[in-house]
């Protein structure tokens, strides 16, 4: 696993440390690369970034064994690199652009997308996609919580706009959120990937019975658990989930046998997706 890596490779200025094996490296394959993006992505480049340095100690090697295009230092030119994923990311496309050196050049095959997955959302609700312009990915950043406190965030906050659930596929935006939440005193709940199940549950109770106008729901809790968020009546994907079908998976979440009868008229539901 990449976290098994990284404890191996450690981190410079640690004594036990080792990263010797990764400089012969001339054939690797990243199965399920998407999965590593809902583990630690860091992990993952870091371990890359070690690939084919100049190995410490020799290891009994027989130097005159060693390919020439090994001693002058050109193995990353050699290394072939299958990467797999379900979904074709900018994290990936990244990986391949920067992390892939060899020779030969590169191949991406992509398939067809035949079936959108609005097509499986089971549920009459309004969906509004809401566009914001940015020039490259860092000011999307900026652009995009910029646009979220602007245009979505005020009109939310009206009580008859209870019972919304944000949808955060960004562990960093999730967390920016959170701390803008209690900076300006909004009442919320939080469930993420790192909450006890106490405090879960806790806060799919308070949520159900209006107790708290917001929930902050990450991407990773989603992947891992696929909790059954009942009394939603709006949402907020702050950003489109990185897998489609989880599109299609919360919008059905609002279905009628979810909700709080007391919670609010089925005619008033809303589904919003901001995107660049």
């Amino acid at each position: 696993s990449p976290l098994g890596l990284r404890m191996i490779v450690g981190a410079e200025g640690e004594e036990d440390r080792d990263y010797d094996f990764l400089a012969s490296i001339e054939l690797l394959i990243m199965d399920q690369a998407d999965v590593f993006l809902m583990q630690n992505w860091d992990h993952l480049l870091h371990v890359l970034d070690h690939f084919h340095l100049q190995p410490k100690k020799t290891h009994g090697t027989d130097i005159s064994r060693v390919r020439s295009w090994a001693v002058n230092g050109w193995s990353k030119y050699y290394r072939q690199t299958l990467v797999f994923s379900s979904v074709l990311l900018p994290e990936i496309k990244a990986i391949l652009n920067k992390k892939c050196h060899n020779y030969a050049g590169k191949v991406i095959v992509a398939n067809p997308v035949e079936i959108g997955s609005i097509q499986q959302v089971v549920l009459q609700v309004p969906q509004i996609f809401h566009r914001f312009t940015a020039t490259n990915p860092l000011q999307a950043v900026e652009a995009r919580f910029e646009y979220f406190l602007k245009e979505i965030l005020p009109k939310q906050r009206d009580t008859l706009m209870s019972h919304t659930l944000i949808y955060v596929p960004s562990y960093f935006d999730y967390v920016r959120i959170r701390n803008y939440f209690k900076k300006e005193d909004i009442g919320f709940v939080q469930i993420c990937e790192y909450s006890k199940d106490g405090k879960i549950a806790r806060a799919r109770d308070m949520f159900f019975h209006t107790e708290a106008h917001f929930m902050l729901y990450s991407e990773r809790v989603h992947f891992f658990r696929r909790f059954r968020i009942k009394g939603i009546r709006h949402i907020i994907f702050y950003q489109p989930p990185t897998y489609p079908h989880f599109y299609s998976e919360m919008c059905n979440l609002m279905q009628e046998s979810n909700q709080n009868k007391y919670g609010g008229s089925s005619c008033n539901m809303t589904v919003s997706v901001l995107y660049c």
